[in-house]
């Protein structure tokens, strides 16, 4: 299949792309950019993706390491990985991270630069005593069994609820987030 190129120029807090530029897009990014939060990426998109509804998308960056950051966008991109897990606990603070079915984020790296733009294609909150294996499979081979994906994100809740003031629960509210991958960074 072949992809359309859409330009967009994607910057930290994204920058509105010019819809005139609808072929090509100029778009540079240094570690220091990216560090100071100025950093703009080109990405290749597959066709039919709704660029227009790009202007103002959430970013967003998974993994609370690098390491593991970087370990989730190979997955991501490999199309391993196609459901992420989150928390209204989490995301309540601050409505516009709220993951909504056919929004579309940008996927941060641990420098803040722009790697794909993930299109939501469901969203469900359930407890996390609920999370079945069917829900599970689509993480990736290392958290597809519910017992690897309960002790992860076990681990992983109670990291970001800590500062919260709030702590991992086998009844707290989990939303689950599948997504395809539409851009991909050039």
């Amino acid at each position: 299949m072949r992809a359309m190129f859409a330009t967009l120029t994607v910057a930290l807090f994204f920058v509105p792309y010019a819809p005139a530029l609808a072929e090509t897009a100029v778009a540079e990014c240094d570690r220091q950019a990216a560090r100071a939060g100025m950093c703009s990426t080109e990405f290749a998109c597959t066709k039919g993706t709704n660029v227009s509804a790009l202007n103002g998308i959430r970013t967003r960056r998974l993994g609370n390491t690098p390491e593991i950051t970087d370990r989730l966008i190979a997955l991501i991109l490999s199309g391993e990985k196609t459901v992420t897990a989150t928390s209204p606990w989490i995301y309540d603070h601050d409505p516009t991270e709220k993951p909504s079915t056919n929004g579309y984020s940008m996927l941060l790296d641990a420098n803040g630069v722009g790697r794909a733009i993930l299109r939501t294609t469901e969203v469900k909150t359930l407890p996390f005593d609920k999370v079945t294996a069917k829900d599970s499979q689509y993480e990736g081979k290392s958290v597809r069994s519910l017992a690897a994906w309960r002790t992860v994100h076990t681990n992983y809740f109670n990291k970001q609820l800590a500062p919260l003031g709030k702590a991992w629960a086998p009844d707290m509210p989990v939303t689950l987030e599948r997504f395809e991958v539409v851009c991909r960074a050039r």
